[in-house]
């Protein structure tokens, strides 16, 4: 997401089809909304965003949702070392979620993992499909952490996808990949946490 300074409201113009997580109006609402708003009647609900370094530099974006690291080609294994809270692990999966609370009902849910409440500390994480070959099952791979986690690829071609696949970003071989929350990063009306 693009949007840094300026509070933002959601209009599900499809309610009937549309989830509209993060929207909290329909297109019949908007003329009430507007009315409040100008009243001070409003209030904006803080939400954290992922922000991701690759090496030293900041990814340009940072990711609502959700973030995916993985291979470039969905149907190759991606090969990474793992760190958190002092643990580091060589894995081959199929690469890894890392969501925040608000993201946590999208696509790491689908994947095995769980909804946390909007208020819970922390990014939630699930290493895809796991391979126990080599050195037998990783320990790492899901759960919550609150300090960040760095990824970093083993084997060329990883990247890191933010909200989807329309803000993509190449992580280089041997390069780390950090992942933190940035708190009181979007400012959201009417956002009602799931």
């Amino acid at each position: 997401m693009h949007v840094m300074d300026v509070p933002m409201v959601g209009v599900n113009s499809a309610p009937t089809y549309s989830v509209g997580h993060y929207c909290g109006l329909t297109p019949e609402a908007v003329p009430s909304f507007i009315v409040r708003l100008k009243a001070g009647e409003e209030d904006v609900q803080w939400l954290p965003r992922i922000q991701g370094v690759v090496g030293g530099t900041p990814l340009p974006h940072m990711a609502l949702n959700d973030i995916l690291f993985c291979q470039r080609c969905p149907a190759a294994s991606s090969r990474y070392t793992m760190s958190l809270d002092g643990i580091v692990e060589r894995h081959i999966s199929s690469g890894v979620w890392v969501s925040t609370p608000s993201g946590s009902t999208s696509a790491i849910l689908s994947a095995g993992g769980f909804v946390q409440g909007h208020g819970t500390p922390g990014l939630q994480y699930l290493v895809r499909e796991a391979y126990a070959g080599l050195e037998g099952p990783p320990e790492i791979t899901s759960g919550v952490t609150e300090n960040g986690l760095v990824l970093t690829p083993m084997s060329p071609d990883l990247m890191v996808f933010l909200d989807g696949h329309h803000q993509s970003y190449d992580v280089p071989l041997a390069t780390p990949l950090t992942l933190r929350r940035e708190e009181r990063s979007l400012a959201v009306y009417r956002y009602r946490g799931r």
